[in-house]
């Protein structure tokens, strides 16, 4: 992974990738913008459902998960 202080560099050396920018007139610092408020919204959601599942997990009783890998080890 880059981390030098011109990303620019980085994601525009493929080939043609930098005449398509050009052409385009395509703003690299909106795209970088826009991907990375999508990742922070996918990242939220899935806290959520972290969240979710560890809410489901506390209402199984510690007992029933401590029966539970006893047998499964001692089926392996």
């Amino acid at each position: 992974m880059y981390y030098g202080k011109d990303c620019s560099n980085f994601f525009s050396n493929s080939r043609g990738v930098r005449k398509g920018i050009k052409k385009y007139s395509i703003s690299e610092a909106e795209v970088i913008k826009r991907a990375l408020i999508n990742e922070v919204k996918r990242a939220k959601e899935l806290e959520g459902r972290i969240d979710e599942v560890a809410d489901m997990l506390k209402k199984i009783p510690h007992d029933d998960v401590v029966k539970s890998i006893r047998e499964d080890r001692e089926n392996r």
